[in-house]
């Protein structure tokens, strides 16, 4: 039978993971932060050195290890994209596996393969709101792009009568 004791310190114990979740969440802002504060550079043009940090692991009493190296994908892809110089020519989805992989994430080259296409979905998503050049665009039958100049939405295809 549980006593008192038990349950205080099982709040306890409830209270110290919350602390810990929130510490996660703030960095995990700090990180977006950072990224944001960076993306007037990268639309100049400027390249900058890579300021995402490398993968944390951390200890969790009582439930092992976990690396917290995935949190940053979206960061490194962001980085990458900022880094990449290229405009007009397709982006290879491949060579940002190869980045990512070379900057510590953890994942099978195929799963992160497609992570990467979602976050390319995404960012083409949030870059059409923009009413500046050197966005992200989509067009089928070429893939993911960059452009500096205002591309119309290339997801649908026009059709004539």
């Amino acid at each position: 039978m549980a006593t008192q004791s038990d349950h205080v310190q099982a709040t306890i114990a409830q209270m110290q993971e919350a602390i810990r979740e929130q510490e996660r969440v703030l960095l995990e802002m700090r990180e977006t932060l950072a990224a944001l504060q960076r993306t007037p550079n990268y639309l100049k043009g400027v390249t900058l050195p890579h300021l995402t940090r490398e993968p944390v692991v951390e200890k969790i009493a009582g439930t092992g290890t976990r690396t917290l190296a995935n949190r940053n994908v979206t960061a490194f892809m962001r980085d990458y994209l900022g880094e990449y110089g290229k405009y007009d020519e397709k982006i290879n989805i491949n060579e940002i596996v190869d980045y990512l992989l070379r900057h510590g994430v953890k994942r099978k080259a195929r799963s992160l393969y497609s992570a990467v296409h979602v976050i390319l979905k995404k960012e083409v998503r949030s870059s059409r709101g923009d009413s500046g050049g050197g966005g992200l665009h989509y067009k089928t039958g070429v893939g993911f792009f960059k452009s500096r100049e205002k591309v119309d939405d290339l997801t649908h295809r026009d059709t004539e009568l």
